[in-house]
């Protein structure tokens, strides 16, 4: 159909069969034969024939215009696809939780953007995806287990909640030195997307007997700032944690290899049989799960353990 259209508008521009026929490569017999099909077609006489040359009909005229900006158009459109292919172009609709993964998030939708700067960012804050509707956005991110199951889910990352606290506070209060000694304590508690407070736990899954609690609130940014005030005892991303602690020493025992490397800025393995240094990643703390120097290390100190046990 857009064939015999180009066709008509490629014989307005001719104004004659031969003309017409040589510009297309094609016999005059063909070009009268396409001719008349398109006229049948519309129902309209396009073209006058006068002698060897053609004269268009006012209605013809006017059709070769119309199509000639339809088609110019066309073009445009189909050139500006060409240019844009393994372009990123659009707007990429987010919908993130107000509990605190946009301080995290931000510097790769920033990196992002300024990789697709065709690309415009519609993000927003405190939806529950578990009550968004299919087509609201293009991408939702939530914390926990529980997802919408209209909706494809992966899980990006795993976070681990640890408890902290303000130096300024334990001068005050007291170091526990001991799980009961917690009790002695105040609580910043986060509660989650339906309202409740979410439990303190240990590494194993049991939960830790809570203190008086003294704030609540579903940000963990909130809970993590309140508790750098001296306000109390918060369990925060280990991220948040890193932040407040950059530049600053911190002995970590951890049993978990994998924890080590990826926070350890000098690592030291202690067995039956002594410490054992272990040359930590090259890149700062924290790093991701699934960097192969991380990778590596958390390798070179399982066989260590399994060395000191043996």
């Amino acid at each position: 159909m857009l064939a015999d259209r180009r066709f008509f508008v490629t014989l307005a521009k001719a104004g004659s069969l031969a003309r017409t026929a040589r510009v297309l490569g094609v016999s005059r017999s063909t070009v009268m034969r396409r001719l008349d099909a398109l006229e049948a077609q519309l129902g309209i006489t396009l073209v006058h024939r006068v002698g060897k040359r053609l004269a268009l009909t006012q209605a013809g005229e006017r059709y070769a215009r119309g199509l000639e900006s339809v088609f110019e158009e066309l073009d445009r459109v189909e050139q500006d696809l060409h240019e844009t292919v393994g372009q990123l172009v659009g707007t990429l609709r987010l919908a993130l939780p107000f509990l605190g993964a946009s301080r995290f998030l931000t510097p790769f939708l920033s990196a992002f953007q300024l990789a697709h700067p065709d690309v415009v960012l519609e993000i927003e804050l405190a939806r529950d995806v578990r009550r968004l509707e299919v087509g609201t956005f293009d991408v939702a991110m939530q914390y926990g287990t529980r997802a919408n199951p209209d909706l494809k889910a992966q899980r990006l990352y795993h976070e681990e909640l640890i408890l902290c606290a303000a130096p300024a506070y334990l001068k005050e209060v007291g170091t526990p030195h001991a799980p009961q000694a917690l009790l002695e304590h105040r609580a910043i508690m986060l509660r989650d997307l339906d309202g409740r407070a979410v439990p303190w736990r240990w590494p194993d899954g049991r939960r830790v007997e809570v203190p008086k609690a003294v704030a609540f609130t579903n940000s963990v940014v909130v809970a993590f700032e309140l508790m750098l005030e001296g306000v109390g005892v918060a369990r925060v991303p280990r991220l948040l944690a890193a932040e407040a602690l950059a530049g600053r020493t911190v002995l970590l025992v951890t049993h978990d290899p994998g924890e080590a490397a990826r926070l350890g800025q000098s690592i030291v393995v202690m067995t039956e049989h002594g410490l054992t240094h272990c040359e930590p990643p090259h890149a700062p703390a924290p790093r991701s799960v699934d960097d192969l120097e991380t990778l590596e290390t958390q390798g070179a100190l399982l066989r260590l353990l399994r060395e000191g046990t043996a």
